[in-house]
Order: C-alpha cells, then structure tokens, then sequence
C-alpha cells in the first residue's frame, strides 16, 4: 500500500493530468478518451477511498474498503474500455 504522502501526491498529479489531458483532447481523441478515464477514476477512487478510511478507521473495514475501491476502480474503466470497443464512442 501507497504511503498517505506518496498516495495523496499521486492523486494530485492524476488532477493535473485530467486538466492536461482535458486541455490537449483534440489531437488524438481516443487515446486521450481512454487516458483520461483512468486518471479521473484513480482520483475519484482514491477521494473515495480517504474518505471511507477516515469515517471507518478499524483495519478491517481499511482492508474491504481498498479491495472495494480497486474493484470497483478496474470495473468501471472496463466498462469504459468495453464501451470504447464496442460502439466507438470516440469515433
């Protein structure tokens, strides 16, 4: 697991990279679709994430809490990427 300093560090490069993405989106629109879905859900799970943690703070709650975020982190941008393949959303 990310120490808190690393992780938040981490979470607040994601939040520069959804503006830098967000900024540049014209050049190669599908890449840039797909980056920018990942960054935005690894910082909206991780704001998820802190908050669960500090409202329930016992080990194990900590525990469900991270499993739950990664599942439902790597569910959703499946589902992006399922979407993107299948109907070209971006096209």
């Amino acid at each position: 697991m990310l120490d808190r300093t690393l992780a938040w560090f981490v979470s607040l490069l994601a939040s520069v990279a959804v503006l830098l993405i967000v900024g540049f989106h014209m050049s190669w629109f599908s890449v840039n679709y797909l980056l920018l879905a990942g960054v935005a859900l690894y910082h909206g799970c991780h704001g998820l994430h802190t908050m669960l943690v500090e409202f329930f703070p016992s080990r194990r709650a900590g525990l469900l809490i991270t499993s739950g975020c990664i599942l439902l982190g790597a569910g959703l941008f499946s589902l992006v990427l399922m979407t993107e393949i299948m109907f070209g959303v971006t096209r």
